[in-house]
């Protein structure tokens, strides 16, 4: 663990009063939930026999095993309190206790943790690699049937359903049930906001050419082979033909056809230009290394014609990559709110993920907060990637859009676990981003870009050249090398505790 992951931030005045606001929802929301559902004896949950090991082998032919939700230590002492108390606020992420106590009646998008069954397959694409992970079973997703829509069952990176419109009245009957370990929300997606696809270019803006060069990124400075097993899956809004590049980068180098997906019911060839961007600013960064002619995988979760696609599309869109060898991920959607702290929406995926030997960027959105960012850019299981622009004495400034902060997994103060996921892995909090990219650039085609939906994408190509090098490569040591980046600094100080400019020399 890097020490300035583990850095003691001092927290502003706004901050305790947040936190304070927090354990106080805390509270309300778990009487609320409490007084309506003690039921009597609450039997006892049901836990699988975990595997021998997390993790993957030296190579993306090895092995890969994922963890259960049961193993987690906050876990196991919140399945003991309800099994004494029978309250089902134990069994709620925090981010679900505080979706009802701002709304304790109709109903609600929710996730439910299972007991299920270990998932033992072998991966769909170029490595055939055997996937150890954990399913829910066919009994479990019935019975959750009858308290709602079932929007999303996993095949192998978890035991989480999405399960739709639940009436919140049902959530004590869905806690009773033996098998289920967990309930949290399910929130809507969206595209960050605050960013600009604009055809007027300003001189003091880095062309994509300069990003590539020794002053920025130095991707043209290094050798490296993309020929073979290399893939970027961008998990986005699709991948329509509309582009701010010169042309469609991304097609021309080569999207993987037969990969590439929707999963809103749609068509990923359709939808917002967003998506396209991201796709083609990766193409272009990795042009000059012979890249193979399936690069990049676009993976549809979001469509500007429907405001309510919930996260769980995301999720099947870690568990597509995950058993279709897809190495490398860049994702610029979040869900719907700012956050100093982890909602868990989608770490237990994200968690499977990185123990495959993956790795996902994720941009901290644009809402100029210090002490919030964009979920899922809050979870440890990401690279979370901040927006520089313009430069200061030694390097880079953070550009005033971009969010950073010190994100809380535990809260001592109240006793509470925010994410049973990251505090397993990280403890209290953990920084984010990881690492900065440049937040405005102009493109071949003179079109400004500018968020940090762009600059997620960069470091994406990052860790294609890296995977390309290194193959499969543990998750602390992904984050320990972006965290080592001080080529470039970026200032403030405060905005840069885990991480600096990308530099891709640091990845090769």
């Amino acid at each position: 663990m890097s020490p300035r992951e583990n850095d003691e931030t001092e927290y502003s005045s706004e901050t305790g009063r947040r936190r304070f606001l927090q354990g106080v929802g805390v509270v309300t929301a778990t009487s609320f939930v409490g007084a309506s559902s003690a039921l009597a004896a609450p039997s006892r949950k049901r836990t699988p026999n975990p595997y021998p090991k997390t993790g993957s082998g030296p190579s993306f032919e090895s092995d890969a095993y994922f963890r259960h939700i049961s193993e987690l230590p906050s876990v196991k002492r919140q399945l003991e309190s309800y099994e004494k108390s029978g309250k089902v606020g134990h069994l709620m992420t925090h981010d679900l206790r505080q979706k009802l106590s701002d709304s304790a009646s109709g109903t609600v998008d929710l996730t439910v943790s299972t007991c299920g069954e270990r998932s033992e397959m072998y991966s769909k694409g170029q490595y055939e690699r055997p996937l150890h992970g954990w399913r829910p079973t066919e009994t479990e997703v019935k019975e959750l049937k009858k308290y709602g829509d079932v929007v999303f069952v996993p095949d192998v990176v978890s035991t989480k359903v999405g399960l739709s419109n639940v009436a919140v009245g049902d959530i004590p009957k869905i806690a009773a049930l033996d098998f289920v370990l967990e309930i949290g929300h399910d929130p809507a997606l969206e595209v960050p906001d605050g960013e600009t696809n604009d055809i007027s270019t300003q001189a003091s803006n880095p062309t994509a050419d300069d990003l590539k060069t020794s002053s920025h990124n130095s991707f043209d400075s290094e050798v490296y082979d993309l020929t073979t097993y290399t893939q970027v899956g961008v998990i986005g809004t699709g991948y329509p033909s509309t582009t701010s590049w010169s042309k469609n980068w991304a097609e021309s180098i080569g999207i993987d056809t037969n990969k590439a997906k929707d999963f809103v019911d749609s068509d990923w060839r359709t939808g917002d230009s967003h998506g396209t961007d991201c796709a083609d600013t990766v193409a272009y960064m990795l042009k000059e290394g012979d890249p193979e002619s399936n690069l990049i995988v676009p993976l549809k979760v979001w469509d500007d014609s429907d405001n309510k696609v919930v996260t769980s599309a995301f999720r099947n869109a870690i568990d597509y990559a995950t058993k279709n060898d897809i190495p490398i991920c860049s994702t610029s959607v979040e869900t719907a709110a700012n956050e100093g702290t982890c909602p868990s929406t989608l770490c237990e995926e994200l968690d499977s993920y990185c123990s495959a030997g993956y790795m996902i960027t994720c941009a901290t959105g644009n809402d100029d907060k210090e002490y919030e960012v964009c979920h899922p850019a809050t979870s440890y299981f990401t690279i979370g990637v901040g927006g520089y622009n313009g430069s200061c004495s030694g390097g880079y400034s953070c550009d005033p859009a971009s969010n950073y902060g010190s994100i809380l997994y535990y809260d001592d103060n109240f006793n509470t676990t925010y994410c049973s996921w990251c505090y397993n892995a990280a403890g209290q909090r953990s920084f984010q981003p990881d690492v900065y990219a440049c937040y405005s650039f102009d493109t071949d085609a003179g079109n400004n870009i500018a968020g940090t939906s762009f600059a997620a994408p960069v470091v994406a190509a990052g860790g294609a050249v890296h995977h390309s090098v290194h193959g499969s490569t543990g998750y602390g040591t992904h984050r320990s090398k972006y965290h080592g980046m001080n080529n470039h600094t970026v200032c403030p100080s405060e905005s840069s505790n885990s991480g600096d400019v990308l530099h891709v020399p640091d990845l090769t």
